[in-house]
């Protein structure tokens, strides 16, 4: 059998306030928003830390992700050569 086969679930240890801050911290401070209008600037101001890791660790439970957070403002940025060809450009979601 190979060895891609022999795994057969995989965990995720809940998350605390502590590893959500240290991620919030770990982001890059951007203004540019998605759907919501909350940029990393926001997010980095107010880490809201301890709802935020009941959020997670509810929808790793759950196996349930909300819908509204599926949603993705994409953006294509231009890369090089022709701006007149679509494959010039990568998107980017927001």
């Amino acid at each position: 059998m190979p060895t891609w086969k022999k795994a057969t679930s995989l965990y995720f240890r809940p998350t605390d306030s502590k590893e959500t801050i240290n991620t919030i911290d770990s982001l890059k401070p951007q203004k540019s928003c998605g759907h919501d209008n909350v940029n990393t600037l926001l997010l980095k101001q107010i880490k809201f830390a301890i709802p935020l890791s009941i959020a997670i660790n509810k929808s790793m439970e759950t196996g349930v992700f909300p819908s509204k957070l599926k949603i993705a403002k994409v953006i294509p940025i231009y890369k090089w050569k022709d701006k007149q060809s679509f494959t010039n450009y990568r998107p980017i979601s927001l």
